[in-house]
């Protein structure tokens, strides 16, 4: 696989949804070291960088911690996973001017206000790795 920095908006959102899975289903320990991993070097809180807009529209599906990248990566994740034409519908306008109709538009969005969340996504990913191969050697 390639570094992130060279991939492509849809191909970001494809790898961020694996990882969002992954680690929802992992034990604790795993979620973590995810989390301090997504940390390095980001705000403390997401929410303000997102906007009040966004905020809004995310956690009117469900509520996310402003202090969790673990949940920013998951509220990328929905927001891809639930992009359709019937969603598209009950979007509210200032969500769709800040994304695009098109989903390559939420990555655009959040690597914009995040540039550092690709990376971090990708070395979690590879730290995560390497550390169940040392656990089951």
């Amino acid at each position: 696989m390639n570094h992130p920095l060279f991939w492509t908006n849809r191909q970001c959102l494809d790898f961020l949804r694996v990882v969002s899975n992954y680690v929802d289903q992992s034990p604790q320990d795993v979620r973590d070291r995810f989390e301090q991993i997504m940390t390095s070097g980001m705000d403390p809180s997401w929410k303000t960088r997102v906007g009040e807009v966004v905020w809004k529209h995310v956690t009117s599906f469900r509520p996310y911690s402003e202090s969790s990248y673990v949940h920013l990566v998951r509220a990328i994740r929905n927001l891809y996973e639930h992009w359709s034409s019937v969603v598209l519908s009950q979007t509210p306008k200032d969500i769709l001017v800040l994304m695009g109709e098109n989903p390559d538009g939420i990555a655009a969005y959040f690597t914009s206000k995040f540039p550092r969340l690709m990376a971090n996504l990708w070395t979690s990913t590879l730290t995560i790795e390497a550390l169940s191969r040392l656990k089951s050697v």
